[in-house]
């Protein structure tokens, strides 16, 4: 990747920042590269009281198919780079959940993994038909380590959360909808009715946003918070271990078939 490669794509428009993962050939995967420049998009909005709402979405038809296991598996050479590994994602996940304002994900195509762990950082998940949804640590031996499966149990309960994440399971955008992950349906025109939405949001005042948005989220946020710490201290000793080297030689093999 070129140093100045632009892998997050932002637009400003009435109050609605657009943030478009934009590294389509490889289904938007969350590279170190990737969530640094979201990471400096998240931080300026802080400081900018024109933005209202805040939208992510992906290129080319997917939203985020995970981590780049590539980058996962150098992490592995030892504890510390590890540490820095998971705490990227999951401290960037935390920032964009610490947000005033409202964030919306619109999904389309594949969100797997990490990708479906940005998605449940957001306020709001919007989809359009082609979504497909899942957790797919499993499949290889890997393990949520960004907040997922906390964000996942506290969107959906633990009992189910617990079903989806060890069986994979593919959810359609009904599916997802029925569960709880997924707020709304759009149409055919998905983007555009996405940010059609996030314009109906920005029309409020953003101190209205902001204390409904207080009001709703104080009672699950210092739980998750505590509950996400735990996540990352297990998921950093698991993913130094044995299975998830197996893993990545499993996905290596897949990678290699297609």
């Amino acid at each position: 990747m070129e140093d100045d490669e632009i892998l997050v794509a932002s637009s400003h428009h009435e109050g609605v920042l657009s943030l478009v993962l934009d590294n389509s050939k490889k289904y938007n995967i969350l590279s170190i590269a990737m969530l640094s420049q979201l990471a400096s998009h998240i931080d300026a909005i802080r400081s900018n009281t024109s933005v209202g709402v805040v939208l992510i979405s992906g290129a080319g038809g997917n939203f985020c198919a995970g981590a780049d296991i590539m980058e996962l598996k150098a992490a592995r050479a030892n504890a510390k780079y590890m540490r820095e590994f998971v705490d990227r994602g999951a401290n960037l996940f935390h920032a964009i959940r610490s947000l005033e304002i409202p964030v919306v994900c619109f999904i389309q195509g594949y969100c797997f993994a990490g990708g479906l762990e940005l998605a449940l950082s957001a306020d709001i998940i919007l989809c359009d038909e082609s979504a497909v949804i899942s957790d797919q640590h499993v499949k290889f031996g890997f393990a949520p380590g960004w907040g997922g499966a906390t964000s996942l149990s506290e969107k959906v309960g633990s009992g189910r959360a617990l079903d989806l994440i060890l069986t994979a399971a593919r959810l359609g955008a009904t599916e997802a909808f029925q569960v709880g992950i997924v707020h709304k349906i759009l149409g055919s025109e998905g983007f555009s009715e996405a940010i059609e939405y996030c314009g109906r949001l920005a029309l409020n005042r953003s101190e209205t946003n902001s204390i409904i948005k207080r009001m709703i989220s104080v009672p699950v946020v210092d739980v998750w918070a505590s509950s996400r710490s735990a996540e990352r201290l297990l998921a950093i000793d698991y993913l130094l271990g044995d299975i998830v080297s197996a893993g990545i030689e499993n996905f290596e093999r897949a990678l290699r078939s297609k």
